[in-house]
């Protein structure tokens, strides 16, 4: 039968189509994200450093739902929060995911932990129910964007792990309706020249992605069947993937570089804050 509600195909909506004069809008502030003329787009920004840190292993480190409490629990008794201020406990995850992803490429590119370059986190966030109207749970097309947090090493590296998952937060609080529009007239223009659109990195590989594949994979049925596992294949040394663990017990994060990187963020990531 058909799903309740039907799918929404309407992929654009009429105030995302105001189409500008070609060139008139420039790219929203905090929108990491380039535009190139058409044919083959240059290398990412990060090409120089990939002999030294790509690698062929991956890294599993398991977070059960006890130990993610406890992390919390336990960040909270250090450095207190009081309302209005607020930061989930996945922010709090992607707090240290960053910070051991960071420790572990300054420590591949002999970067100080003192340095001032900057260091960025790029997350998802699902924007069906910030726009204006909202665009509901059945709109069918893309309705994630990326949301960035930048600082710099030195910064995140000296901070407590409730300041990084507060900045955190702060990005995604930051991202309105208004933010859906401007992005979406920007790519638009870009895209509708014919230009090609990505992800703007850098030259260190100190921008990371956090892709957190937060679905009921538990519940998806083949052939009668459900599925023993879930994994994934974003296989890059820029990229950590988070994925629910069977029975709703917390995350598996993963992460891939070198052997050594990966016995270096796996510390970082059980050993560092005193939880195992």
């Amino acid at each position: 039968g058909q799903p309740d509600p039907p799918p929404d195909h309407v992929r654009l909506r009429p105030e995302w189509e105001a189409r500008p004069e070609p060139g008139s809008l420039a790219r929203p502030e905090g929108f990491l994200m380039n535009s190139f003329p058409p044919g083959p787009p240059p290398p990412p920004e990060f090409a120089g450093v990939m002999p030294k840190i790509m690698g062929t292993r991956v890294v599993l480190v398991p977070f059960g739902k006890a130990l993610l409490a406890s992390l919390k629990e336990s960040a909270l008794a250090r450095d207190p929060v009081a309302p209005p201020l607020f930061f989930s406990t996945d922010d709090l995850l992607s707090a240290k995911i960053w910070s051991a992803l960071c420790k572990a490429r300054i420590a591949q590119l002999g970067i100080p932990e003192d340095s001032e370059l900057e260091t960025t986190m790029a997350r998802a966030c699902n924007f069906r129910g910030r726009t204006e109207p909202k665009l509901g749970e059945s709109y069918f097309a893309n309705g994630v964007s990326q949301v960035w947090t930048r600082t710099t090493v030195k910064d995140l590296l000296s901070s407590s792990l409730t300041s990084v998952a507060l900045k955190l937060r702060a990005s995604l609080s930051e991202h309105q309706p208004e933010t859906v529009v401007a992005r979406a007239r920007w790519l638009l223009q870009e895209q509708g020249s014919g230009r090609r659109t990505r992800l703007e990195f850098d030259e260190h590989a100190l921008t990371f992605i956090q892709s957190n594949w937060g679905f009921d994979w538990e519940g998806v049925v083949f052939g009668g069947e459900k599925p023993a596992a879930f994994d994934h294949g974003a296989h890059t040394p820029i990229v950590s993937v988070t994925v629910p663990r069977a029975g709703g017990d917390g995350s598996n994060v993963y992460c891939s570089g070198p052997q050594g990187s990966l016995e270096a963020i796996f510390n970082e990531l059980r050993g560092g804050d005193g939880v195992v």
